[in-house]
């Protein structure tokens, strides 16, 4: 994503000042240059109010960017006369399908009525209002307010038998498919099989279902991350492709009555045709497997830039009753940055979602500075 050089200079003139007014502040807090007094003024704050606006009325996923990014920046570095700044972005972040986002910024959030604190204009309560309620589901009289993108995954589970979905990790994909599951079984009954990469990701997903289970009083419930013979009922699985194949040593038919089947992270199944990389064909197999012994309730396959997940599911399951949803965008604000050596000088750079062609500030304090284990003065 670069910045919209289709747009208005004075805008790319605004986003650039601000990506730097960040760029510099964390230069700043890593004691990478000399402290200063900088602040963002008056003027810029009224013309990124305005530029947050103006992006924040279109629809293309290159604009949500601009308005989370640009809305981080000023909250982060807000000042204490900004009194009326926390409103303008929930009612910015709500218009574009943000709300979690929303509930950040809002100080005054209630998490126990899970309402948001009154705005100043009766317009702006109605319109935001109307953008929140539009993402609310609930779960056994419980309320959550999603994005738009997850608010389309909890409408297209509930549609679909399978449902292929590709979007960056922040985008929120692991959480909506969280609550699905929680719900399938309120509903239904049933077993999950829920299967990652990677034992550390063993660990966060058991962590999440915990406190869900915990949450909707489901005491009933067991968390299992390998097969277990002597239980056949009230499972929920999370288990690598490994432990996943390993199980049908034991029995044909392991899981008992499977109601919903995950796979995150499926983006490693892209390796399959890598005749080295085993861990792609273990997945493969462990897929196959199932669907021979299973038809459940819902399957869901997710990734971050995965291609081709609905005839993958097709192909794998039959089942006819398929769709597909991808995203780019992400109500998180990403930077990362790096330190680059240009012959005997150090710059830090920056990268952001909505500008590739990264800034550079040259390191003026090296004497700490370490690049590849070796000490630089």
């Amino acid at each position: 994503m670069v910045l919209l050089l289709n747009k208005t200079d004075k805008h790319n003139d605004l986003i650039c000042y601000l990506l730097n007014f960040e760029h510099q502040a964390i230069a700043m807090k890593l004691d990478l240059i000399e402290e200063s007094d900088i602040a963002i003024t008056e003027d810029r704050l009224y013309q990124a109010i305005g530029v947050i606006d103006y992006y924040s009325r279109n629809s293309d996923e290159e604009s949500k960017q601009i308005v989370i990014v640009l809305s981080s920046i000023l909250y982060t570095y807000k000042q204490n006369h900004w009194t009326e700044l926390n409103q303008f972005l929930v009612i910015v972040l709500s218009r574009i399908g943000f709300a979690p986002s929303a509930i950040m910024v809002d100080d005054e959030y209630s998490n126990e009525s899970k309402t948001f604190s009154a705005l100043n204009s009766f317009i702006s309560q109605i319109s935001t209002t109307l953008n929140q309620l539009k993402n609310e589901i609930f779960i056994d009289k419980q309320l959550y307010l999603l994005t738009d993108f997850q608010k389309r995954i909890w409408e297209m589970s509930s549609e679909s038998k399978f449902l292929g979905i590709s979007a960056p990790t922040s985008a929120g994909k692991s959480f909506v498919i969280l609550l699905k599951c929680i719900d399938n079984i309120i509903k239904k009954g049933g077993n999950i099989v829920y299967v990652v990469p990677t034992l550390s990701l063993i660990n966060q997903v058991v962590n999440d279902f915990h406190d869900k289970l915990k949450e909707f009083s489901l005491d009933h419930y067991e968390i299992l991350t390998t097969y277990n013979e002597k239980r056949n009922s009230n499972i929920i699985y999370v288990l690598t492709p490994e432990r996943a194949i390993s199980a049908y040593n034991e029995n044909d038919k392991p899981f008992g009555d499977v109601n919903s089947f995950i796979v995150d992270e499926i983006q490693n199944i892209e390796r399959l045709e890598n005749e080295k990389d085993e861990r792609s064909k273990i997945l493969f197999d462990s897929l196959i497997e199932l669907s021979f012994s299973y038809s459940p309730d819902l399957i869901i396959f997710s990734g971050p830039r995965v291609t081709g997940l609905k005839s993958l599911g097709f192909d794998i399951f039959q089942e006819v009753s398929s769709n597909e949803l991808s995203a780019i965008s992400s109500p998180v604000t990403n930077f990362t940055y790096s330190i680059l050596k240009k012959g005997n000088k150090y710059f830090f750079k920056q990268y952001s979602q909505i500008n590739n062609d990264c800034s550079l500030i040259e390191i003026q304090n090296t004497d700490y500075l370490k690049i590849g284990g070796k000490q630089y003065d």
